[in-house]
C-alpha cells in the first residue's frame, strides 16, 4: 500500500497513549481468523470479530537499530489509530463488486490495482476545487486501531524511499540505510496513509494477512497482509469505524457497507451519487 511514500520520521513522543488493553482475547487468537464473506455485503455479527488488542498502553517498545533517534530519550513512539485515505482500489464494474483483480487476496477479494482512484489525500496537494463530489461526501481520514510493533510493513525504514527489503531477511536493518520495516504505527508518520482494498473490520480467513504473533520479528509473512488493521480501515466499535468526511463531519460506516458506496465515498471526484443511509 502507501506506507512507502514516507522518508520523514516523527519525533518521539513522550505522553503515553489512552488505549485501554482491556479487551477480552478472542476466540480466533486460538482457532483462528473468520473468514470475509465474497458477497458484496458480509453477514452483520451479533458481537464483533476483534484481534488480540495492543500491547501496553503506552508508547511502543524502544528499538535502537530501527530508529538510533531514541537513545536520546530511550522512549518508543507514540501509537495512531487514525489513517488519510490516499486512493481505493476496489472493484466496482456497473455498481457490483469484481473479485479476483490483480492484487487481490481471501483478505481483500474484490481488490484489483488497476481500479485505483484517488482520495481525498491522495499523494501531492489537492485543492478544494478538485473534489468535485463534494468535501460532504468524500472520506478524508478513517479508522485503524491497534497497530503495534507486531505489524510489519513490506517497505524499508530510514531514508530509502520506497524499497523493497524482502522477507526473510537475515539481520534486522539488513540491505537499508537505517535499518529494518518501515513502523508505519507511530504518530503523526505519513506512513500512517494508506489506500482502502476491502471491507471495514475485515478479518481475514488466516492470521497470514493480519500481524506476527512477536514483537519486532525478524521474518514476516504478514506485511502488506490487508487483514483487520494491516493497512484496512479497524476499529473496535461494534458494528463498524468511525470516518472523518472533507467536511469536517465524522459518521460511522457499518462494517456491512456495501462495497460500492465504500468506494464512491473515498473517490474525490467520481461522480457518484450516494445516500447516507448507504453508509
Amino acid at each position: 500500500k502507501t506506507d512507502a511514500a514516507s522518508t520523514a520520521s516523527a519525533p518521539p513522543m513522550t505522553a503515553p497513549s489512552t488505549r485501554s488493553s482491556s479487551d477480552p482475547t478472542p476466540p480466533e487468537a486460538t482457532t483462528g481468523m473468520p473468514t470475509e464473506s465474497t458477497t458484496a455485503r458480509v453477514s452483520a455479527r451479533s458481537k464483533p470479530d476483534r484481534v488480540p488488542s495492543r500491547i501496553g498502553t503506552g508508547p511502543d517498545s524502544v528499538n535502537l537499530t530501527n530508529s538510533p533517534e531514541e537513545s536520546t530519550l530511550n522512549i518508543g513512539y507514540g501509537y495512531f489509530d487514525y489513517a488519510p485515505v490516499i486512493y481505493t482500489d476496489i472493484n466496482i464494474v456497473n455498481g457490483v463488486p469484481v473479485a479476483g483483480g490483480t492484487g487481490s487476496t481471501p483478505a481483500v477479494p474484490y481488490r484489483n490495482k488497476a481500479t485505483a482512484a484517488s482520495g481525498l489525500l491522495k499523494n501531492g496537494k489537492t485543492t478544494i476545487a478538485e473534489i468535485t463530489d463534494g468535501t460532504s461526501n468524500t472520506i478524508a481520514m478513517i479508522e485503524c486501531a491497534g497497530r503495534d510493533e507486531r505489524y510489519v510493513s513490506q517497505y524499508a525504514d530510514g531514508n530509502v524511499s520506497q524499497t523493497s527489503i524482502g522477507y526473510p531477511y537475515p539481520i534486522r536493518g539488513s540491505g537499508v540505510s537505517v535499518a529494518g520495516p518501515h513502523r508505519f504505527w507511530r504518530w503523526a508518520d505519513p506512513g500512517n496513509a494508506f489506500g482502502i482494498s476491502g471491507q471495514p473490520n475485515n478479518l481475514a480467513a488466516t492470521a497470514l494477512y493480519v500481524r506476527e504473533n512477536t514483537s519486532w520479528p525478524s521474518s514476516s509473512v504478514t506485511a502488506g497482509g490487508q487483514g483487520g488493521a494491516n493497512e484496512e480501515a479497524y476499529a473496535y466499535h461494534p458494528g463498524g469505524v468511525n470516518a472523518l468526511f472533507g467536511d469536517g463531519s465524522v459518521r460511522f460506516l457499518k462494517s456491512t457497507i456495501n462495497l460500492a458506496a465504500f468506494r464512491y465515498a473515498i473517490t474525490l471526484n467520481g461522480g457518484e451519487i450516494i445516500s447516507s443511509d448507504q453508509f
